[in-house]
């Protein structure tokens, strides 16, 4: 795996966390100074934007009349549950989801219960807020039918727009895309984890490659045959535009990164591309993390083995896999004339 990217992408972020953390109370630096051992740095760079946005519209509402540096303990204990109430209906307002507000919530309550614990604060003003359900929807993902479709679409440019096929012929990106999609759909990896492969995590000869998940597990991931042959095509587009010392197995083909590793937004619009020119359901919501989805309930309907989709998604609980066999009713469906 791409040791380099996984660290420069962690680097960032606590960057975020180190200049956010400046402008913030100096409870919120000892918090995160607390918890940076047990969190990802990209848990801990969301929960300071959280917090940061919290503190200044505390702020900016006059609750604590102070900037959001100067705010010390004694002015933290003020704070009530019908003030995160008003910060809650500020955020709906503002267009925030239900799953929005539930992390603030998350993240504002740790915040508190690292200090109660400690002893520097007495009570948590988000225990007395009623917050939203989760709502469970279904899961995204495409039947046999919208695979079918949209696996054409990458073969053979179907449905792009006079435009984009002129530039994945000119640029010679179909290689590339075609198996970045298999790759995706084969193995369920996430858009992070394809993008942070280089070229030595790629063990052609036993059809599998090295990945280092989420959490910073490495694990090995095994893909299938025909994959193997998008691989050694795509490597011989690879030669002619990677750059000296680079190793990322994708590549950009275009712009200011040429020839160095690709971004997971790259990524994303390139999905987004192809299944909007293939016209699959739910189009506009289609991201590499659905083809993830596809990916874990085609093994599921293969196999109808949990624990080896478990496997094969590195999950640690398995609770992180059944939404699979939630989200499939086909056995459902097929008995439901049974009795008539």
């Amino acid at each position: 795996m791409g040791k380099n990217y996984f660290k420069e992408r962690d680097k960032k972020n606590m960057s975020v966390v180190t200049e956010i953390s400046t402008s913030l109370p100096q409870a919120v630096t000892e918090y995160m100074n607390a918890i940076s051992l047990s969190r990802a740095p990209s848990t801990l760079a969301n929960y300071s934007r959280q917090l940061n946005t919290f503190f200044v519209w505390v702020t900016d509402n006059e609750i604590i009349q102070k900037k959001p540096k100067e705010i010390d303990f004694g002015d933290l204990a003020l704070l009530t549950s019908d003030d995160i109430i008003s910060f809650m209906h500020t955020l709906r307002f503002a267009g925030d989801n239900d799953e929005t507000l539930r992390a603030y919530l998350r993240a504002i309550s740790a915040f508190y219960v690292y200090f109660i614990k400690n002893g520097k604060l007495r009570a948590n003003p988000v225990d007395g807020v009623i917050r939203p359900k989760h709502k469970k929807s279904p899961r995204i993902y495409l039947d046999e039918t919208d695979t079918k479709k949209f696996m054409y679409s990458v073969d053979t440019a179907h449905g792009l727009t006079d435009r984009e096929i002129k530039y994945r012929d000119t640029i010679m990106t179909a290689s590339r895309d075609i198996l970045i999609v298999n790759l995706l759909y084969d193995t369920g990896v996430r858009v992070s984890e394809l993008v942070g492969l280089d070229i030595k995590d790629i063990d052609l000869q036993r059809c599998r490659m090295t990945v280092q998940r989420k959490g910073g597990d490495i694990n090995i991931v095994y893909f299938s045959d025909k994959a193997k042959e998008y691989v050694l095509d795509y490597l011989e587009v690879r030669k002619k535009i990677v750059a000296d010392n680079e190793d990322a197995l994708l590549l950009s083909f275009v712009g200011k990164n040429k020839g160095h590793r690709m971004s997971v937004r790259s990524v994303e619009i390139l999905i987004k591309k192809y299944a909007t020119a293939s016209a699959v359901t739910n189009a506009e919501k289609f991201t590499p993390h659905k083809m993830r989805h596809t990916c874990g309930m085609s093994l599921l309907k293969a196999t109808h083995d949990i624990s080896l989709v478990q496997k094969q998604f590195g999950h640690r609980n398995i609770t992180s896999t059944t939404i699979y066999a939630e989200t499939d009713d086909s056995d459902v469906a097929a008995v439901r004339n049974l009795r008539r």
